[in-house]
């Protein structure tokens, strides 16, 4: 199980793309029922239920990503409102 924040992927080279994601979101108070302050994500039911056996690993998936909005950057500020 990884214990990845927000935080900890916004201090990588993606931090701009993190910032424009969110940049037109406000912060609002929490709800009663969404008092959850931290919540651990697992693949361990899909590893159970689904045979799930990924590929490669998170950082590495990330690093992907990164690496095509950064090769397509023309193509995703024509097309996505920021």
């Amino acid at each position: 199980m990884f214990d990845v924040r927000v935080y900890d992927i916004g201090q990588s080279e993606g931090e701009w793309y993190i910032r424009c994601a969110v940049s037109k979101y406000r912060q609002v108070e929490r709800r009663d029922w969404s008092a959850k302050t931290r919540i651990l994500s697992s693949i361990e039911a899909a590893k159970r239920l689904l045979d799930y056996k990924p590929q490669m690993k998170f950082e590495d998936g990330l690093d992907g990503v990164h690496g095509w909005f950064t090769d397509n950057r023309d193509a995703v500020r024509g097309s996505a409102e920021f």
